[in-house]
């Protein structure tokens, strides 16, 4: 099954709640749910259920805000199965390639801080960073920008194989970081000229990581968390690169239910993020606007949602990548944009519909799910069917019961109201 339809199931919940009899019922029960959402959306629930019962899925989250408010905020199934620990609001799952869209606006912020600019050549700024013996820098690559890495136009196709960098480094891949990856990948050819192609670039964003590091003047992580994080007050949050499973977070699980080992992806800019689908809808609702102050500057946000610069058009179906983001679009309500990730045992999507609406959406594991991210916009579409299906808003703002990391008790006391 393609990833889109997969999310637009989830999406839609048409045909997943029918058919399914006392069976449904039955699977439905035996799923806990942990959170609160203002009155009027207990159908999200439903199609979360029947979604996690036809994919086997151990445990999800679903976060959605309306014009800055956090509406609905639940768990869903388990964080941990050998355990018992179930998948609350707090737990913080794997978030994959959505890690780029988080990358993405760090970057934009070190721009608005008039420490790095858009234009400029990523190799400049990393220049301590040498190709292996026996290698060069390809001479096209001296020209790409950080621009061309944030919308997959730098020249790479080539994804990062962490083996092979770990083999030819003598590096332990716990140990392996962005700067390591750099190092290995820039001796080789670019698959394009920078600039007259797109074509999705992991390795573009741990180079991004890195010149994160170079310009922040502190490791990615910390970085992040200074730049972004705090000042729109996430909390919690870490990069999963060697790091243990904790109470706080999600297991993953392959496609038979089997638990796999913590997430450990050197490059993190590109895929080690680590954090809630709460927190990720309280940077969304900052980011737009639409909680206090944007948290980008009207030009950075412009530029971040921009279409891409000729010779580059968007796609034939109106969406373009943006700078992080996999599909952008405007609409008549407003723009559009989402972020998507996939490796086994995590599923996620993130990102803004029309209207005002932010979501984060995240799974730890399933059967016939793929890996891999796909462009998503079937699913956006699901989504916000889903979501205008509410004719009636709750007149609710969640946030304030969702400041951080809570225990048993308080968390307890937060679901006595649950809707």
């Amino acid at each position: 099954m393609h990833r889109r339809k997969f999310l637009g199931l989830l999406s839609t919940g048409i045909g997943l709640g029918a058919g399914f009899g006392a069976d449904a019922k039955a699977s439905q029960r035996e799923i806990p749910v942990h959170g609160r959402g203002g009155p009027g959306l207990d159908h999200l629930d439903r199609i979360m259920l029947d979604l996690m019962r036809l994919h086997d899925i151990p445990g999800g989250s679903l976060s959605l805000a309306r014009r800055g408010r956090l509406v609905y905020a639940k768990g869903f199934g388990w964080a941990s199965l050998e355990g018992r620990v179930p998948a609350r609001p707090e737990v913080m799952f794997g978030q994959a390639s959505v890690s780029k869209a988080i990358t993405a606006i760090a970057v934009l912020k070190l721009v608005d801080e008039g420490r790095l600019g858009l234009e400029d050549r990523a190799f400049d700024v990393l220049r301590d960073i040498k190709p292996l013996p026996g290698e060069r820098l390809d001479p096209r690559a001296r020209a790409i920008t950080i621009r061309q890495l944030l919308n997959h136009s730098a020249g790479y196709m080539h994804q990062p194989d962490v083996a092979a960098v770990s083999r030819r480094l003598g590096i332990p891949v716990p140990r392996l970081r962005e700067d390591h990856l750099v190092h290995f990948f820039m001796g080789r050819p670019l698959d394009y000229d920078p600039g007259t192609r797109q074509h999705y670039s992991n390795f573009g964003f741990a180079t991004l990581g890195a010149v994160v590091e170079r310009v922040a003047g502190e490791p990615y992580g910390p970085a992040v968390h200074r730049l972004v994080f705090r000042p729109v007050g996430v909390q919690g949050g870490r990069v999963g690169h060697g790091a243990p499973y904790t109470p706080e977070t999600a297991r993953r699980y392959d496609k038979k239910g089997r638990e796999l080992p913590p997430i450990d992806i050197p490059g993190e800019s590109g895929g080690g993020w680590i954090i809630a689908t709460v927190e990720i809808v309280r940077l969304l609702a900052a980011l737009d606007g639409s909680r206090g102050r944007p948290f980008l500057s009207p030009d950075a946000r412009r530029e971040m949602l921009a279409p891409p610069p000729p010779p580059l058009k968007p796609r034939g179906n109106g969406s373009w990548f943006g700078l992080g983001w996999d599909a952008v679009r405007e609409t008549p309500k407003g723009p559009s944009y989402i972020k998507n990730g996939g490796i086994a045992g995590v599923h996620t999507e993130i990102g803004r519909l029309p209207g005002g609406f932010d979501f984060a959406i995240a799974f730890n594991g399933g059967r016939d799910v793929p890996d891999t991210p796909e462009e998503v916009s079937t699913a956006t579409r699901s989504l916000r069917t889903a979501v205008e299906r509410v004719t009636d808003w709750p007149d609710v703002d969640l946030f304030p019961d969702f400041g951080g990391p809570a225990g048993p008790q308080r968390a307890h006391q937060r679901e006595a109201g649950a809707g």
